[in-house]
């Protein structure tokens, strides 16, 4: 069995050697490989570490803002059911009106019957004015009837001269008489005062009364006017439930009604120029507004999460944003209810925060000028992300996007 066995042929010292220095050889030129490798990448590294990404100053992009068109003026009139019912609608759905048209009217049935009683009284105080006028008229006829008798004993009275006992007993008769007289007179006077009186305080009464009926009767029929121009749009449920308007006047003219957040409220002016663009078509339409809500009208939960900008700028997990109010006047007409954007151009200039560099409390931008790094001092405010600048820079320049410390004033510098 041994001898069946075959016996492995030994390599020469010479094979030995030469696959060696083979191996040897193949080694290093992996090694070489190797290194050229790390050589041609550790030089794209550095390549690309020397590169810098510019920015190109330009104005903030504008804002863009959602609205609704509605009328400049609105006037709703409802049922008043202390005027009674409306027995009539006056306009017509769609129709014209001018200030001081007749819109509606209503009757009152319930005052009609106090119209009824109060005529009553009417004719019962005429009645009165009547009666004391005839009892002052006869108290005056009195009074002067008993005035001339007066005068005429008087008159005797004065006439008698003479001495004799005829003479004295006249001249005591005419006495008697006079004396009578201007008793009766005097009462007959106070009954004058008295039924002028009475004829002064009938005659009040009337009056009274007469301007309770005249009030009473404006009230059995109430007109109601419009107090502006517009159109007027009617809708005959109103007249018999209060919550629903009767009728509803629209202005003519149109006010586009926007919407800011908090974030955004500095931005937006009176007097701002705009660009209105309905949502439905590709009108554009110029416009400016005309009022800013002072207070807000509504306020936004916004949670950590969400992806709006002003809701990346709440602090909180879970926040509440403040949205006001703001007009636009239309330069053109536009169709009532049609949703829009509203585009405020913003006169600033914006830099990321990335640009800017704070040294010993100022702000130094670098700028790219003829393949040159040129440091920059500006001015502005942080907000959101970016720097709003008041100085230093104008639209057009470029500056470097991200410099890093080794970045330098007047260093050479390559940019992508």
């Amino acid at each position: 069995m041994d001898n069946e066995k075959r016996t492995k042929p030994k390599w020469s010292r010479k094979k030995q050697i030469r696959w060696s220095l083979i191996g040897l050889g193949a080694l290093i030129v992996i090694l070489i490989g190797a290194a050229v490798f790390s050589h041609f990448r550790s030089n794209s590294s550095a390549e690309k570490s020397d590169k810098y990404a510019t920015y190109k100053v330009k104005e903030a992009e504008p804002l863009i803002f959602k609205g609704s068109v509605i009328p400049s003026q609105t006037k709703e009139i409802y049922l008043d059911s202390t005027k009674g019912s409306i027995s009539s609608i006056s306009v017509t759905d769609g129709q014209t009106v001018k200030t001081g048209d007749v819109i509606l009217t209503y009757n009152n049935d319930t005052v009609q019957e106090q119209v009824t009683t109060q005529e009553s009284a009417l004719n019962k105080a005429s009645l009165a004015v009547k009666n004391a006028q005839d009892s002052l008229t006869n108290a005056i006829n009195k009074r002067d009837e008993l005035q001339q008798k007066l005068n005429s004993s008087r008159s005797k009275l004065n006439a008698e001269k003479g001495d004799t006992a005829e003479s004295a007993a006249n001249k005591q008769q005419y006495q008697a008489e006079v004396s009578q007289y201007e008793e009766a007179l005097s009462s007959a006077k106070d009954a004058v005062t008295q039924g002028q009186q009475a004829l002064d305080s009938a005659n009040i009464d009337l009056q009274d009364q007469n301007k309770q009926v005249e009030s009473a009767k404006e009230k059995v029929t109430t007109n109601v006017t419009a107090s502006m121009d517009g159109i007027a749009y009617v809708n005959p449920a109103g007249q018999t439930e209060p919550t629903t308007a009767v009728v509803k006047i629209v202005s003519p003219s149109v006010t586009i009604q926007g919407t800011v957040s908090e974030y955004d409220y500095p931005s937006v002016k009176k007097d701002q120029t705009v660009t209105i663009m309905p949502v439905a078509n590709d009108q554009k339409i110029q416009g400016k507004i005309t009022a800013v809500d002072q207070l807000p009208a509504s306020s936004t939960a916004v949670s950590g999460g969400a992806s709006s900008t002003a809701a990346a700028a709440a602090s909180s997990s879970t926040s509440s944003i403040a949205n006001y109010n703001f007009t636009v006047a239309p330069d053109s007409a536009i169709q009532y209810g049609y949703n829009v954007q509203i585009k405020v151009p913003l006169a600033e200039i914006k830099v990321p925060s990335s640009a800017v560099r704070k040294e010993d409390g100022k702000l130094y931008v670098y700028l790219y000028q003829d393949g040159k790094a040129k440091r920059t001092e500006i001015t502005g405010t942080e907000s959101r992300g970016a720097y709003v600048v008041d100085s230093g820079l104008t639209k057009g320049q470029k500056i470097l996007q991200s410099p890093d410390k080794d970045v330098k004033d007047g260093a050479k510098v390559t940019v992508e």
